[in-house]
């Protein structure tokens, strides 16, 4: 666990990690000018005169901060799946030379585990809300339920490069403790300004090396 989250700092130092954070980061800045330019173009279309004058002239700045400061965090993570597998053959290539041949890419096998987190992130997250209001209990439990989550999600997108479902399931039975320590240390990232922001990447980064460790010793 220690080794593989060393490995994944030292990504810091690859220009291709940050390669792919400047692209994620520029898409992420378009989406979020189109979507002001949308709000500007509607408000045009519906308000008119000193409202319009007002709510665009002498509040839109503040608007423009409000609306990034939710929306780029959002869509940040977002973008960046379609970079993760670049990622981690990125990653691969220069430290796993020797792994077995990496299956077929196809935009189900990365979309699938994500779609699936999502749904039952969603779902586990409304079951235990009301936890939630109880300080201690709370805290411990979304820790806990979200970081194996997190851990599953990542393990599964670098496993299934190599295994189909079946043998991703029966490699990541043994493997539950592993996976909850590395996605408490993924949600912990998140819970970092700035850091964040290019945790979905680096997620995937010391996933890779923690995937290779424990195929390696199976």
């Amino acid at each position: 666990m220690i080794k593989a989250l060393a490995k994944s700092l030292r990504a810091l130092e690859d220009r291709y990690f940050w390669k792919i954070v400047f692209l994620c980061s520029l898409i992420s800045l378009l989406f979020f000018g189109a979507f002001v330019a949308a709000i500007d173009h509607l408000a045009q279309q519906y308000l008119y005169g000193f409202l319009y004058d007002w709510l665009f002239g002498w509040l839109g700045a503040a608007l423009a901060i409000f609306i990034g400061y939710f929306l780029f965090p959002l869509t940040f993570p977002l973008i960046s799946l379609l970079f993760l597998d670049k990622v981690a053959s990125h990653m691969e290539a220069k430290h796993y030379l020797d792994a077995s041949e990496v299956r077929e890419a196809s935009f189900w096998r990365i979309i699938y585990p994500t779609i699936k987190f999502v749904l039952v992130s969603l779902i586990l997250n409304i079951l235990i809300f009301p936890f939630y209001l109880f300080p201690v209990l709370g805290q411990v439990l979304y820790f806990v339920v979200n970081g194996y989550l997190y851990g599953r999600e990542y393990f599964e997108i670098i496993a299934l490069r190599y295994h189909n479902h079946k043998e991703m399931r029966q490699l990541r039975k043994g493997q539950r403790t592993k996976l909850l320590m590395g996605g408490l240390i993924i949600i912990g990232s998140f819970m970092v300004p700035i850091l964040n922001l290019i945790t979905p990447i680096l997620a995937t980064v010391f996933m890779v090396h923690l995937y290779h460790g424990i195929a390696k010793h199976t």
